[in-house]
């Protein structure tokens, strides 16, 4: 039990790797794997479908920052992405 509750303390779930607030976090976070190319292509339906993901990545991301994409949306399509459940080791 007791090595089980020493894993439970230090989950490394979430890594912080201290990017600015603003855009420039922004652009990290849609650039992770949890955004794929379809998932941006759907924040931005205007893109070309031959669009390369980082060029997708900026146009989502001056979108928010101009208020001509809602974060909800962004948000909803985060969360509608399946993903493997975390497992505490």
């Amino acid at each position: 039990m007791a090595k089980l509750a020493r894993h439970l303390r230090s989950p490394k779930a979430f890594v912080d790797h201290g990017f600015p607030s603003g855009i420039d976090f922004c652009i990290q976070f849609l650039s992770s794997p949890e955004f794929n190319a379809p998932t941006l292509r759907k924040l931005a339906p205007s893109a070309s479908s031959k669009e390369k993901k980082q060029d997708l990545v900026i146009r989502v991301a001056h979108a928010l920052k101009q208020g001509q994409l809602p974060l909800n949306q962004v948000l909803l399509e985060y969360v509608k992405k399946s993903r493997m459940w975390l497992s505490l080791k």
